[in-house]
């Protein structure tokens, strides 16, 4: 099972500069169960994505764009709807985010 890391912006500047990149994209997804009453009654399983995200420009630290996003997904498997929902939370942020560079 992969660790997960909590990088404050300044730490994920300072492993991009030994990486000789210009641009770091912090990101931290979550993903839950839902209750509904209705989806429930129909044996369906819903899952909620939460997808928190940042670039940040390496040589000054500026934050370029940032970003929340959530989504909901149903499915027959909990897992699967939860990873369907933070799939589409984390497309979301990547398109929003990239919108937003580009604009600059």
């Amino acid at each position: 099972m992969a660790e997960a890391v909590d990088l404050t912006a300044p730490q994920a500047q300072a492993i991009a500069q030994k990486g000789d990149a210009d641009i770091v994209i912090v990101v931290k997804g979550r993903a839950d169960q839902t209750y509904h009453s209705m989806i429930a009654e129909s044996g369906m399983q819903s899952g909620a994505g939460n997808v928190v995200a940042r670039a940040i420009r390496v040589r000054d630290g500026k934050v370029l764009a940032s970003t929340t996003q959530q989504a909901a997904k149903v499915h027959l498997d909990l897992q699967t709807a939860r990873i369907l929902a933070l799939n589409e939370a984390a497309s979301l942020a990547s398109t929003e985010m990239l919108r937003t560079i580009s604009a600059e």
